[in-house]
């Protein structure tokens, strides 16, 4: 064993520099961190070549003390906190009293500072962490501090710094997103003497949204506002319309402080999943208000990321806050003349999800989103061939429409798949495979785990199974019995399928195998999603197909059903259901109005 030794202080800074300043993105976010702190109501921040050369912010903040200029930088030095149940409590972006000595011991860093009620103000230079010089400075009441020469002795670390324009982009990420969690500070951010974002204080936060990502997001976002106990969620979220192909659009901070949470976002996404496509990212602005001692604020090197005491429960809480909001603000999708791809476009049909649920949330996401009841299906004048039963004896509950596509009457079929059909003053387009499997699909949700009811198939389907089609449907059978199907054996590997879900109309011998192929699929998720995606299989296996012929008693009545479900708007994976051409688009189309 090789003898051990205390490591000499200027490489225990080089150390703990490398943990805290990762690249010139991570020195602003320190610095605008204790300009916050210091109750800084105007930041102005200023780089030369991504922040590789220079780095300097200003704030009109209190100011640091002449007599504890040298002490700032001192390793472990703070003023925010003195005991560990001021951690515990914590409310200030800084806490450990590192980040000027980590930047210190790596640059050459220049400090002015006037403290309130000083008559002047006082400048420290360090270099390599060393002090280099003291003096007056005639600078106004707060901070001025400049960092340059970055990680000049630590060649492999400024050997791996990336390109200008990438440490920039990471520079501009971060002012944006702090721009956004503080609209009540004016925010200045110059880039090689050019200004790039200069936003006023005390904006409303749209308006900030507005300035910073452009007017198509904040015309894309609603207003969310929950509470709960303790908890407290404000911010915006993207209608499923406005959400993109990639992840740029979201900001997070909790208690006012830019982090994230790997919980948190999981279950925002889970909250969507239900509205958005596979692969589609919400768009989010949200602050997550919680006691402190009901977070871990120290567990990450540069204050990233936090960790909450008890995640099942902020994980509920943001769910059914997001569900909601999405659910109460749900819009037929208007197709506009300046931007035909304002909702989200077709594709292919998705069949997975990223999310993964935890136990706690096994009832919420079986159920569907809202306390509407929905219709069971009746075979009357569907199938002939079929009889409802139930398993248990019910006294009927009474049904009421939900009315949200409202009266729009059908008019033709186009292309065998989609309807054409208008109300007084608009024209509705509706994709019949997408309605028709979004009601099959909380038909199938409403009847899990209740009352099981079940057609009987008067002529029982045969399905010869392979060895290997037989293994899969042993593992599948009691959880699509559960879901309305019933079997019996009809020796060796043979089955016959004599009953099926009352929510599904008919099925094949074809579509029981796709069923039974991608059920298997899903055999490895846990439970309520394992749950879901059978469900979804089933009702898009099951439903009518595009390229299907309907007669307008058909398209209307597909149109009706769709008025007594929860969310009519889009199917089981995302895709929309219908949308609206309002009178005045079309005018302006053709021009008949500018």
């Amino acid at each position: 064993m090789e003898k051990i030794i205390e490591l000499p202080e200027v490489l225990v800074n080089k150390i703990a520099a490398g943990e805290v300043v990762e690249r010139p993105a991570s020195i602003v976010k320190e610095l605008v961190d204790n300009a916050i702190d210091a109750g800084a109501t105007s930041i102005y921040i200023d780089i030369k070549e991504g922040g590789k050369k220079e780095i300097s912010v200003r704030d009109n903040g209190c100011g640091i003390p002449r007599d504890y200029m040298e002490l700032a930088v001192k390793s472990h030095s703070t003023s925010k906190i003195s005991s560990f149940d001021d951690l515990l409590n914590a409310k200030t972006l800084g806490f450990r009293g590192e980040a000027l000595s980590s930047i210190s011991s790596v640059s050459s860093l220049r400090i002015e500072s006037r403290y309130k009620n000083e008559d002047i103000g006082t400048m420290i230079w360090y270099m390599g962490g060393k002090p280099k010089e003291r003096s007056d400075s005639p600078i106004p009441e707060g901070t001025l501090v400049s960092v340059s020469n970055i990680f000049y002795n630590v060649p492999a670390r400024r050997k791996y710094m990336k390109s200008v324009s990438t440490e920039y982009n990471h520079i501009l990420k971060l002012v944006q997103e702090y721009a956004i969690i503080n609209p009540d500070i004016a925010l200045v951010l110059v880039s090689d003497g050019k200004e790039i974002l200069r936003l006023p204080k005390s904006e409303k936060l749209i308006e900030r949204i507005s300035r910073i990502f452009g007017r198509d997001i904040a015309d894309n976002v609603i207003r969310v506002k929950a509470s709960e106990g303790n908890y407290r969620l404000n911010g915006y979220i993207s209608i499923p319309s406005g959400c993109r192909k990639d992840n740029s659009v979201q900001v997070m901070s909790i208690n006012g402080r830019l982090a994230s949470e790997q919980i948190a976002v999981k279950f925002i996404y889970e909250a969507y999943r239900k509205y958005i496509m596979k692969n589609l990212h919400p768009v989010y602005f949200l602050d997550i208000e919680v006691p402190p001692r009901d977070i871990d604020i120290n567990i990450h090197p540069r204050k990233t990321y936090v960790r909450f005491r008890d995640e099942e429960k902020i994980s509920d809480f943001l769910f059914r806050s997001i569900r909601v909001t999405l659910y109460n603000n749900l819009e037929i999708p208007d197709v506009k003349y300046n931007d035909l791809k304002n909702y989200v476009s077709a594709g292919e049909k998705e069949h997975t999800t990223n999310a993964n649920v935890s136990s706690s949330m096994e009832k919420t996401m079986i159920e569907s989103i809202d306390k509407v009841r929905v219709p069971t299906i009746s075979a009357t004048g569907k199938q002939s061939r079929l009889d409802v039963k139930t398993d248990k004896e019910v006294e009927p509950t009474p049904i009421k429409s939900t009315n949200f596509i409202g009266d729009i009457k059908p008019v033709m079929q186009f292309l065998k798949t989609y309807i054409i059909a208008v109300s007084d003053d608009e024209l509705f387009i509706i994709d019949q495979h997408a309605a028709a499997e979004r009601i099959t699909y909380e038909h199938l949700l409403s009847s899990f785990d209740k009352k099981t009811e079940y057609q009987d198939l008067l002529d029982p389907i045969r399905v010869d199974l392979n060895p290997s089609d037989a293994l899969k449907f042993e593992k599948a059978k009691d959880k699509l019995q559960k879901l309305g199907f019933r079997f019996s054996s009809f020796g060796g590997n043979s089955i016959l399928i004599e009953g099926i879900p009352s929510a599904v109309r008919s099925i094949t011998k074809e579509s029981f195998m796709n069923i039974l192929h991608d059920t298997s699929i899903s055999m490895g998720k846990d439970f309520p999603e394992n749950m879901d995606y059978t469900i979804k299989t089933i009702a898009c296996h099951t439903s009518i197909r595009a390229g299907a012929s309907l007669d307008i008693n058909n398209m209307q009545r597909l149109i009706n059903e769709l008025n007594f479900i929860s969310n009519p708007l889009m199917c089981p994976h995302g895709r929309p259901t219908i949308i609206r051409f309002s009178r005045k688009e079309l005018e302006k189309m053709f021009r008949r109005v500018i």
